[in-house]
């Protein structure tokens, strides 16, 4: 090699280079090896640095634990720009891990080294070429996530290299979260919280153009596909939902083949509970030594509690984890102008546009800082009045999706009664969509609140009151929604036991209200009446309705008994009955237990809570057995050396401490309970005080009401008998106005003619005379027809001046009535002789 290099290469660059190659880095002091801008003393000074942490150093020299409480010094060299020296750096950051994990605190890992070495070990390590770099880098990210209490801290470290462009790193951050997730699994993970920050880049990922991070994506969700209890539905509105037709099905065959593997536990443990495993070989090591039984034999603690390694699979929601969305900022334009429209169109419209493309395309709806109570006001308004069933349909619709998207917490109570009373009422509609619309909001309301809660009693008596109805549509839809929540008690509120609230309504109201459904005359009320009165007799018993049975004829009798053989068994029962059974089946062991008087103490003690005055002052068997135990031990000690008997004496006082100081917290907490007892027995007489009361308002309200409608009544009659008076004087007023323009003589001639046409004619010869003596008697009674005038019928309504004119016109009338009788007297007198002239010739 020497003379290659001589032959190729001028003398003094050679003797420079051989110079280089013979440098002896190990002279240098270590600290300037480990900063030195030559690799090869870099690497010399982490080979080492690797032999000084194996040799189990003393942790408290500050040359040492400088790296640990400093983690910006191992970060330079574990990112070392050599991938020799790189190699190197991560074998002795790794016998560093290993060095301080006696020492570790959960708190110091979570919070000053994971956030700065494990970007550095995906970024630099995990991305290497090399393998063993790889390999290594690996090691030491799980080692680290070891002395953490969960993965939480980890994987959000990993999360924003999701957000890179490079292949290499989106590829190695997943197959390091799939790593994490096999080798600890979720202890002490809040996947409510953790599980959507995973999913949500993962869509993108799965389409990205490198094969190797669409590989690593679908791995992922296979992993958490399994840790999370193989829920398909827990993944299927975050994540499966977005992704591609083809991808879902490649899944959905991944998943049936996880499906037939057995469940796979968790690879590695953290460092606490490698301390608790510890704990417990010690605790079963030293009760094996003692625990003999009489035959000699070791008698195994089958009492010792197992390693606690839950994930919290039960408490899973996947409405919980999905982000909330609003819709009150997102109603279509014009909607509060057009939903009152006259026009039906325009309100179908608005509704369509609102359900169409704003609730259903919103998976949660935010609760908090939300008031949806207008909303609901116009949906409930337009349920119950509107004449349109179109617009009715949607506005059910509307309200399904907001309770379904609220759930509980959200739709309170509040809500349910803007719509629920609305929903009943509009059940008299027969169009099958219409109707089926309401039932589903209906049935979606009494899941997230049932009415056989105690505190949704006013929803209970509402659907009670309904089935008394007089529309028999109406009545049926009532009790099938009864029947409904009869047959689901348990759904959505698993904690709810419905036989309180059905014990204290069920002779009262219930009872009448479903045999007037069963004695109905149509046939299928009575079907639904008779199974109303199978799913009681499943819920309560039949014994309670013994006496409603014998009320009715052989015929209902038997068909009610088919039906209740035929439903199946309501979980009210089963849940009782275990709840009652828990403490019995506490108290029966299942295996022959231990003899060991230290192990069964703490375990009786720990295990078996009675809290009854006879258990504090009489010992139980166990105790007793116990106690014998004790006394078997003590005649064994003799065999066994003086320093073993010292310490399970020590170790039996300070359990018989626990025991009395255990004794001392339950007689403390017995007493909390009896005063808990007492406070909730008087919340509950409040409850009826106030139940009271606010009925005594509710029908002093509606008799109120009543006054108030009677009172209105009564106005509106005032008001029409007033508009009455007023046009009544303004009639007489325009009377009175043309009286008073009308001339006397005018008036008088008018009256004289139509008196004289109002005469009868006899003859033609003496039609004068006649006409006379008419006209005489009708000019005598024409004071009184002047006097019968409508001058004066409403002396309320004119005024002196009137009467007056009224006066003077009458003296004017009767003064020329009396000159015209005088004139038609003269005028006889003057035409009797030749009356009695012609007298003679008319005889003849």
């Amino acid at each position: 090699m020497a003379s290659i290099t001589q032959q190729n290469y001028p003398s003094h660059l050679s003797a420079d280079m051989n110079a280089q190659e013979e440098v002896d880095y190990s002279k240098l002091p270590l600290e300037e090896r480990l900063s030195h801008k030559v690799w090869k003393a870099r690497l010399d000074g982490y080979q080492e640095l690797k032999q000084i942490l194996s040799s189990n150093p003393s942790i408290k020299d500050n040359k040492i634990s400088i790296y640990w409480r400093d983690p910006s010094l191992f970060n330079k060299f574990i990112t070392d720009s050599n991938v020799a020296a790189q190699e190197h750096a991560l074998v002795a950051f790794e016998s560093l891990i290993i060095a301080f994990t006696p020492l570790a605190s959960a708190k110091h890992v979570s919070t000053s080294l994971l956030p700065i070495w494990i970007p550095s070990l995906i970024e630099k390590g995990i991305t290497s070429t090399r393998a063993a770099t790889k390999n290594k880098s690996l090691d030491c990210i799980l080692l680290l996530c070891s002395l953490d209490n969960s993965i939480t801290q980890c994987i959000e470290c990993i999360l924003p290299f999701f957000d890179k462009k490079l292949p290499k790193l989106l590829a190695g951050s997943l197959q390091t979260i799939s790593d994490l997730i096999i080798s600890y699994g979720m202890v002490n993970v809040h996947l409510n919280s953790l599980l959507p920050q995973i999913l949500k880049p993962l869509p993108k990922l799965a389409s990205h153009a490198d094969k190797n991070v669409r590989a690593e994506t679908m791995n992922l969700i296979v992993h958490l596909y399994n840790v999370t209890g193989q829920n398909k539905e827990i993944l299927q509105e975050l994540l499966l939902d977005q992704l591609k037709p083809i991808q879902q099905r490649d899944l959905d065959k991944l998943f049936e083949k996880q499906q037939d593997q057995a469940t796979i536990k968790p690879a590695r443990l953290f460092e606490w509970q490698r301390k608790e495993l510890e704990k417990q070989k010690e605790a079963e090591t030293m009760a094996s030594a003692v625990a003999i039984d009489q035959d000699g034999d070791t008698d195994m603690d089958l009492n010792v509690k197992p390693l606690s390694t839950s994930n919290n699979k039960s408490t899973l929601d996947p409405f919980a984890m999905l982000p909330e969305e609003t819709v009150l900022d997102k109603l279509p334009e014009e909607f509060n102008e057009k939903i009152v429209s006259a026009k039906w169109k325009d309100r179908v419209e608005v509704l369509e546009e609102f359900h169409d493309f704003t609730l259903t395309k919103i998976k949660k709806l935010k609760s908090k800082n939300q008031d949806y109570s207008h909303l609901l006001q116009i949906f409930g308004h337009i349920i119950q009045k509107d004449a349109n069933v179109q617009a009715v349909t949607i506005a059910a619709q509307s309200v399904e999706i907001i309770c379904a998207k609220l759930r509980t917490s959200g739709f309170h109570k509040h809500y349910v009664s803007i719509v629920f009373v609305p929903l009943l009422e509009r059940t008299k509609e027969r169009k099958p969509s219409v109707i089926e619309a309401i039932r589903k909001a209906l049935r979606t309301i009494c899941q997230f609140h049932n009415p056989l809660k105690l505190n949704n009693e006013d929803m209970l008596h509402e659907i009670l009151e309904f089935m008394k109805h007089k529309t028999p549509q109406v009545r049926l839809e009532s009790t099938t929604l009864f029947n409904f929540i009869l047959q689901n008690p348990f759904q959505n509120n698993s904690n709810i036991n419905p036989l309180p609230t059905l014990q204290k309504f069920l002779n009262d109201e219930i009872v009448p209200s479903v045999i007037k459904i069963v004695n109905d005359t149509q046939p299928n009320l009575r079907s639904v009446g008779f199974e109303c009165l199978a799913l009681l007799i499943k819920n309560v018993g039949q014994r309670p309705l013994n006496e409603t049975l014998e009320s009715l004829d052989n015929l209902k009798r038997k068909k009610i008994e088919e039906l209740v053989n035929s439903l199946p068994s309501v979980e009210v029962k089963s849940i009782a009955t275990t709840k009652q059974q828990e403490p019995i089946t506490q108290l029966i062991p299942s295996k022959r237990s231990a003899t060991s008087p230290l192990k069964k103490t703490n375990i009786q003690t720990k295990s078996r809570v009675l809290l009854t005055s006879r258990s504090l002052t009489m010992p139980s068997p166990q105790t007793a057995l116990t106690q014998q135990q004790q006394q078997q031990a003590t005649s064994l000690r003799p065999n066994i050396p003086s320093k073993t008997e010292n310490e399970l004496k020590l170790q039996l006082s300070k359990l018989q401490e626990e025991k009395r100081e255990w004794l001392k917290e339950r007689q403390a907490f017995i007493e909390k309970i009896n005063l808990l007892e007492n406070s909730k027995l008087e919340m509950a007489k409040e409850m009826e005080l106030i139940k009271e009361q606010s009925s005594t308002d509710q029908s002093n309200l509606y008799e109120k009401n009543l006054q108030l409608r009677s009172k209105e009544l009564q106005i509106n009659k005032s008001q029409e008998k007033i508009l009455q008076l007023e046009n009544e004087l303004k009639r007489q007023k325009l009377n009175n106005s043309q009286t008073h323009t009308m001339s006397p003589s005018h008036g008088f001639a008018e009256t004289l003619e139509s008196n004289n046409n109002t005469l009868p004619h006899k003859t033609s010869s003496i039609s004068s005379p006649a006409n006379d003596r008419r006209l005489s008697a009708s000019s005598d009674d024409l004071p009184r027809r002047v006097d019968s005038l409508q001058l004066s019928s409403n002396e309320s309504l004119i005024n002196e001046e009137s009467w007056k004119r009224a006066a003077e016109v009458t003296k004017q009338l009767k003064a020329r009535i009396q000159r015209m009788r005088v004139r038609n007297n003269n005028i006889s007198n003057n035409n009797t002789p030749r009356a009695s002239g012609t007298s003679p010739s008319m005889n003849q």
